[in-house]
């Protein structure tokens, strides 16, 4: 997401506005039938990682198809996204007229989970197909935009607001991040997940690392985003890599193993425990009020 105004020429670090950054790594990948350079900076002050040449990617429905969104029929995606709103929903209770925006719908499956939970739901994304997706698969009722969240909503504050694989896709997060703080309620809960570039399985692939990729342009590590986070004027209260509760795991395999799915089962279980001790596997989730 490339917000309007902004230059890649000489830009300081997104995060702390630094001008102390060095080349961190610079690879070619391909990526719908193109062939791009990303060129990744690394902030001497904060940390702070981003890509500081131009990428142009259209979000349409070609994306959605390239990033597989579809979640219907998945067992996986949708044990994921149970979780996620099960999560929130012991830090914030679904009671009615508790708002719950999601920034980055995909294909609606999680507003469509927190809608059945009970939440007045709402959806902010970029990418028209995909709110046209998320109505004609899972019919979710929530109010949808495709407004910046600075003009999204007018006079609507927010109980929950929630981004997976959201802001690695945002050449500014900062901006972002200050309009959440504006826009959620006291008491209420912001959850971001993105990748963790400091994670041992990033230091392992090195420059091979899936997660570098043409579409994302903005890469954190837990300390670059609990202190973004804490810039905008959010108090994190928990992070980790997956937040899954052992029971569901265990329950989920089950179920995968019963129906023949053993190498999923597996793969769930595996991953989980790989996750216990944070900063092992690719992600990082920031629960903050």
């Amino acid at each position: 997401m490339k917000p309007e105004g902004n230059s890649f020429t000489d830009r300081g670090c997104p995060l702390c506005e630094s001008r102390r950054s060095r080349q961190h790594v610079n690879v070619n990948r391909r990526y719908a039938s193109n062939e791009y350079e990303l060129v990744l900076w690394k902030c001497q002050d904060c940390g702070f990682v981003f890509l500081r040449n131009e990428i142009d990617i259209e979000y349409d429905g070609d994306y959605l198809e390239r990033e597989a969104v579809i979640t219907k029929g998945d067992p996986y995606a949708q044990f994921i996204a149970r979780e996620r709103v099960s999560g929130i929903a012991r830090v914030v209770p679904p009671e009615p007229g508790k708002r719950f925006l999601d920034i980055g719908i995909g294909d609606g499956l999680l507003l469509h989970l927190a809608e059945e939970l009970g939440y007045a739901t709402y959806g902010l994304d970029i990418n028209a197909d995909g709110l046209r997706l998320a109505r004609s698969t899972y019919g979710i009722r929530a109010e949808l935009s495709l407004e910046p969240m600075g003009d999204a909503f007018p006079g609507t504050q927010f109980d929950v607001i929630h981004m997976n694989e959201v802001i690695e896709h945002v050449t500014d997060p900062m901006p972002l991040l200050n309009n959440c703080r504006k826009r959620l309620k006291e008491g209420g809960c912001l959850v971001i997940q993105t990748g963790n570039i400091d994670s041992v399985v990033s230091k392992i692939r090195g420059r091979s690392w899936a997660y570098i990729r043409p579409v994302h342009v903005s890469y954190f590590s837990t300390k670059t985003l609990l202190h973004a986070i804490k810039e905008s004027g959010f108090k994190p209260i928990k992070w980790m890599t997956l937040d899954w509760r052992l029971q569901s795991v265990v329950s989920q395999a089950g179920r995968l193993l019963k129906h023949g799915q053993a190498k999923g089962g597996l793969k769930m279980m595996t991953l989980y425990l790989t996750s216990i001790a944070h900063g092992m596997r690719r992600s990082v989730v920031v629960y903050a009020t």
